[in-house]
């Protein structure tokens, strides 16, 4: 969920803002999450159903906006290394009203998954997959769709040969 994000140790602490701030120390005070000094503040909820409960209280509209403001606070945040965060930005743009990021995402965060290190295949399948259950359920313009389609066939297709299932590859 967006709401985790302001408890991560991945470098995506958003910017500072004094009605944040003030609904932040107010959660600590009640003791629903609570602070870790470093070089940016951060907050960890004490509990994952306070988590939930926390984010699924947020209109859905609402939710998609703020991970739409996640991923872009990331992009501009991170762009020399935004391959450490594919898989983030992958998360965040799917629960995002960007279909074509998250496409993008999604694939780069499979292929990133693929090439990094043994067993990953199964994990660069899952992104994959998704990416094209995603591709198959919206509408987009014939030759960008196809583009995204040979993207994630050619990233299925190396997955199942590093797993070894030649026949599946084809």
């Amino acid at each position: 969920p967006a709401s985790s994000h302001i408890a991560r140790d991945d470098g995506t602490a958003p910017p500072r803002d004094q009605v944040l701030d003030e609904n932040l120390e107010r959660l600590e005070e009640m003791g629903f999450i609570s602070c870790e000094e470093s070089a940016q503040r951060a907050f960890r909820f004490r509990h994952a159903l306070i988590q939930d409960v926390s984010y699924n209280t947020v209109l859905k509209k609402r939710r998609k906006e703020l991970h739409e403001i996640v991923c872009h606070y990331i992009e501009e945040a991170h762009q020399g290394h935004l391959d450490e965060f594919y898989e983030l930005l992958a998360y965040h743009y799917d629960s995002s009203n960007d279909v074509e990021s998250a496409l993008s995402y999604l694939i780069k965060a499979g292929n990133k998954s693929r090439k990094s290190s043994a067993g990953s295949a199964e994990s660069a399948l899952q992104h994959l997959h998704k990416a094209l259950d995603m591709l198959e359920s919206v509408t987009l313009a014939s030759d960008v769709h196809a583009m995204y389609k040979h993207k994630i066939y050619d990233g299925v297709g190396e997955a199942y040969m590093d797993l070894g299932d030649y026949e599946k590859a084809l």
